[in-house]
């Protein structure tokens, strides 16, 4: 079994077939902007990984490249899933410093059944009414609305429709 090279590594995490197009995090009339990093993670023959921390320049250019080995003793001892989830996830803490305030392009080849979150039980079961003998359902005028995604809008105190927060968001560069 011959070993890969990190060019070969680099090129099976995909870092190699990106394009600047790839990188765009966000566009509008002020102008692109682009992330300011790349993460991935390849395996390697031995049921490790390899992950790769790529900083661009603004046009795009590959500025600096650095790589870590995880063994498969560091992924067995420490019960971290054996997935492309979890390999991100490393990265972004061994790299913290590095990325903190930057947008980070997480490539992810497949989410398989073992990354996703199960679903919550209280999504999946009716509401039962265990005191109310059952009624004959009436029509009304009240129409079901699901739950809202509206963000708050601090500035105008109304919200933003359709808008979503997660909590990390990124402040603008100077």
């Amino acid at each position: 079994m011959s070993r890969l090279s990190i060019i070969d590594l680099a090129d099976h995490a995909g870092i190699l077939s990106l394009n600047p197009s790839d990188l765009v995090f966000e566009a509008s009339q002020l102008g692109i902007q682009y992330y300011d990093f790349t993460l991935s993670a390849a395996s390697t023959s031995d049921h490790g990984y390899q992950l790769y921390l790529v900083k661009f320049d603004s046009h795009t250019n590959v500025e600096w490249l650095e790589t870590a080995r995880v063994g498969p003793e560091i992924v067995k001892s420490n019960g971290i899933p054996d997935n492309d989830l979890s390999m991100m996830t490393l990265g972004i803490l061994l790299w913290k410093h590095k990325v903190a305030r930057s947008r980070v392009l997480c490539l992810v080849r497949s989410m398989d059944a073992d990354s996703m979150p199960p679903p919550r039980a209280d999504h999946l079961r009716t509401p039962q009414l265990e005191s109310q003998p059952e009624q004959p359902v009436q029509e009304s005028s009240r129409r079901y609305a699901p739950p809202s995604d509206d963000v708050p809008d601090e500035e105008h105190g109304g919200s933003t429709p359709g808008a979503s927060h997660t909590g990390n968001s990124v402040p603008p560069r100077a």
